[in-house]
């Protein structure tokens, strides 16, 4: 077992002794998508004990990245944890409205109420899920504490990263809601954006997002809804 794991596994533990014990939901043992308002996000909970401890993905990855150390924290802690995948990946369904980061985070919070997490929460989070964590932590009174693995934060963006980055990308989204598709023709786009509230915006990951869409329109859905 590595260093790092070892290390997260101290620190749960020592958060699952601090923190009071709690109802224990059962609804999502089996994993189940959940609508979130007009949409589903799959969820998985499993074990018993307190806090829940839920996994919260970087960029372009779904919950499947957790599947080795998930079960370690769960069984050596002694905790309930929850795993679920973000609107568009793993399991989960697409999400029809424009994106906003914000939107993601309260989605989160809801999948959490509808899948019975009544107790108390630690998330960890790694990469882009910092985001969706710090933003829904001071809104949802269930989450008493936060585990950030090289997590990206809000305050590391400014306006002039949120400039710099639609400056970049509105005339490569225009530029491909000009070209003409070939039916068939497989897109791929290199993207960095995120959207923040306030209008604050930027991210340090890089994704890759495909689509076979012959619409160019969709295509250029996948790199900003600069609307």
């Amino acid at each position: 077992m590595s260093t790092y794991t070892r290390r997260l596994i101290a620190v749960l533990i020592v958060l699952a002794a601090v923190v009071p014990c709690c109802f224990a939901a059962t609804s999502c043992n089996a994993g189940r998508k959940i609508d979130v308002g007009g949409y589903s996000l799959w969820m998985r909970s499993q074990g018993v004990g307190s806090p829940t401890v839920v996994f919260e993905s970087g960029g372009g990855d779904d919950s499947s990245v957790w599947s080795d150390l998930e079960p370690v924290i769960r069984e050596r802690a002694r905790v309930r944890t929850v795993v679920y995948d973000r609107a568009d990946l793993g399991k989960s369904g697409s999400n029809p409205h424009p994106y906003h980061i914000e939107a993601e985070s309260r989605a989160l919070g809801r999948a959490l109420a509808k899948c019975g997490i009544r107790g108390l929460i630690v998330v960890v989070s790694h990469s882009y899920g910092g985001f969706i964590s710090e933003i829904l932590a001071p809104k949802d009174k269930r989450i008493q504490g936060l585990v950030l693995i090289d997590a990206n934060i809000p305050s590391f963006q400014n306006e002039k990263i949120a400039v710099n980055l639609s400056a970049r990308y509105t005339p490569l989204a225009q530029k491909l809601i000009k070209e003409k598709a070939r039916p068939g023709r497989s897109y791929c786009v290199r993207i960095k954006p995120i959207q923040l509230p306030h209008a604050i915006c930027g991210m340090c990951n890089s994704l890759w997002a495909c689509t076979s869409s012959t619409s160019p329109r969709s295509v250029a859905g996948l790199i900003l809804p600069m609307r």
